[in-house]
Formats: C-alpha cells, structure tokens, sequence
C-alpha cells in the first residue's frame, strides 16, 4: 500500500508500476482463494499496463512487461488471441529472444495445432537454436529453450506434419548434445528424447518402402 500510494504521489516510474504489479502477482500466487486470486490478478494487470505507458523503459524492461501481461492474462482468462498478441509484441521488443515464441509453440503443440506451432517453430529454430543470449542488458534467460527445447519442439512438429527428413536433422542434433552430456540434459530430458526415437524411425521406415516401390 506504501508503494501504491507513492505512486499515487505522481511518482509515475516505470519500476514502481512495474513493482506494484509484481506484488500483486506474487499475492495472487499464494492466495488460496479462487475469486479473490483473480482480483489480486487484474489489479497487477492494471499496475502492469500503468507501466507500459512510462516512458524511462529500457528494452529488457520492455520485453518482460509485454511477457509477464501475457502471463497474467492467463490467469484473467482472455482469449488466446490477446495472449498471443502479448507474446507477439514482447518479441517485437528485444529480438534476441525466443521465450515468447516458446511460449507460442506450446500452446499450439498443447491444442494441436501442429501447422501452427511448425511455423513458429520453424522459425524460432532456425533463428536461436544454440544461440542463447549473452549481452549483460538482458535478464531471466530461459537457457534449456535455446540450448534444447526448440530442437526438441521443432522435431515434433515436423514429425506432426510430415516433414520426416527435417525432423530427423533435429533429432540428431538432440543425440549429439546427448553424446556431449550437455548440462542442459539431465536424465528426464534424455529419457524423453529417447522415448520419441522411434517416431523417426518409422518415418524413415515408411520412406524407405516407397523407395523400394
């Protein structure tokens, strides 16, 4: 409440907006209640959009503000199509990163809608596989969705729509960073890339056959 009527004060930063929608967030977080957890929700959605429209925002701040309303928006219930809007223009605002696009890839794979998620993943591959971040401007980097995920992502999308040759590229690109004992990979990791190797498999199978033909 201090903070908030600091605020009110006309102390109009983009860091305490951006705080006060974090403690509400946080609030609703442990809050066990259902309707009151989606009022402490909106009210941090209000602190965050009072944030959107300071000026003193750098680019990381920008990209983690789109991120987090699309976050929120989840939990206020929108439509897919705000979300993805959210996420969309968290992109927009530091192309180094990719978590949006994960966040994108997702929710389709979750729906399936496998064309959908093949063009973001397609995209987001071919882009940041392998190419996590590193200027010192940038925070909260999610290093396993460079380092593995999207390979992992992309892979299975292609086998959804039948693109076998692609996926099987990006299913040895997963086997090598098994065969380097990358960090990112700890025993579920290899244990699911390995339960999908027959996915690959089959399809080179079945491509083989048409060849014989």
């Amino acid at each position: 409440q201090k903070l908030q009527d600091y605020v009110d004060a006309g102390h109009h930063q983009y860091r305490w907006h951006f705080y006060i929608g974090e403690s509400y967030s946080s609030a609703a977080f442990f809050c066990k209640d259902r309707i009151l957890r989606k009022e402490l929700y909106s009210l941090a959605r209000i602190a965050y959009l009072d944030a959107l429209n300071c000026e003193d925002i750098t680019q990381d701040e920008l990209f983690k503000l789109h991120y987090r309303l699309a976050g929120n928006g989840k939990h206020v219930k929108l439509r897919w199509q705000e979300l993805a809007a959210s996420l969309l223009a968290a992109g927009a605002a530091d192309a180094r990163r990719t978590e949006p696009y994960g966040r994108i890839i997702e929710h389709y794979m979750g729906v399936g809608q496998w064309e959908s998620a093949f063009i973001y993943s397609s995209y987001a591959a071919t882009r940041f596989c392998d190419r996590t971040p590193k200027d010192a401007d940038i925070t909260d980097i999610e290093d396993d969705l460079y380092q593995w995920k999207l390979h992992y992502y992309h892979y299975l999308t292609c086998i959804r729509t039948g693109r076998p040759k692609e996926a099987g590229i990006y299913y040895q690109k997963l086997l090598q960073k098994i065969r380097m004992q990358s960090a990112y990979l700890g025993k579920g990791e290899t244990l699911l890339i390995r339960q999908n190797a027959p996915i690959v498999h089959r399809w080179h199978e079945f491509l083989d056959g048409l060849k014989r033909k």
